[in-house]
């Protein structure tokens, strides 16, 4: 299941997996988000593999050989297989995958000549938006309040007009687990006015949200590197609950005056 709201994340990140070196040798570079949108999510689970590249090597994807992407949800033996199309590096599950909060998922992916990458998620517990309503009309000067989710690390906002291609964000935000209660301005909004738009809320995985959050740090030398917590490769293999709604944004009364 693809997650345009974030795939900024990965074409940004796939630019800086590039190690200098003479000794350079590449690796496996993994991404996947399986996201529940509640106890009756389920659909095809998408893949993308690549590998990483030394600095001023071209990225070409269709030079991996033999690549085999296998996933298992829970206790289940039989694992879920994987159909690709090389050129583009993605591959799709052959069968449709239930994801529920609480749902332990491990990846293998393996391809000729490399390490095989090895990786374990479990997808976040549920949580609601509590205000604003789908629908709502509502302000900057006016709150976001949700529910915890208490194993995720932490959140992932973002927004896009309702009538664009869903997941183009205009605005990507995340916030730690621990640091609010649930409750954030939107001031995210501001110069958005008499607009219709879909706010998407997503409470990540540890994995996936330091992985997000590591974007910038890897723009900057001196910030440490984040880990993929991913075994014989990097990327990431994370989870989330998501939540979405739509709503009219207004500017705030004293701007009318």
């Amino acid at each position: 299941m693809r997650k345009p709201v974030l795939l900024a994340l990965v074409v940004l990140l796939a630019a800086c997996e590039r190690p200098p070196g003479e000794d350079f040798k590449p690796v496996l570079n993994v991404h996947c988000l399986l996201v529940s949108h509640g106890a009756s999510t389920h659909g095809r689970v998408e893949v993308d593999v690549d590998r990483t590249y030394a600095i001023g090597e071209t990225t070409r994807y269709v030079d991996l050989d033999s690549v085999k992407v296998l996933l298992w949800r829970n206790h289940e033996w039989q694992p879920y297989g994987f159909d690709g199309w090389p050129a583009g590096g993605w591959y799709m599950s052959r069968r449709e995958c239930t994801i529920q909060p609480g749902d332990t998922f491990r990846l293998r992916v393996s391809a000729f000549g490399f390490d095989t990458v090895f990786g374990r998620t479990v997808v976040p517990d549920s949580f609601t938006v509590v205000a604003p309503r789908d629908s709502d009309v509502v302000r900057v000067t006016d709150s976001i309040v949700w529910t915890r989710s208490p194993s995720c690390g932490g959140y992932f906002f973002s927004y896009a007009e309702y009538w664009w291609m869903p997941g183009n964000p205009w605005f990507e935000f995340k916030v730690p687990n621990d640091s609010l209660a649930g409750r954030l301005p939107m001031f995210f909004f501001t110069g958005q006015y008499n607009k219709i738009l879909m706010l998407y809320v997503m409470a990540l995985d540890s994995n996936y949200y330091d992985w997000a959050r590591g974007t910038a740090e890897k723009m900057q030398p001196e910030q440490p590197r984040q880990e993929s917590r991913l075994t014989g490769g990097v990327g990431v293999f994370g989870s989330a609950y998501a939540c979405s709604l739509r709503v009219v944004v207004l500017p705030d009364s004293v701007q009318q005056q």
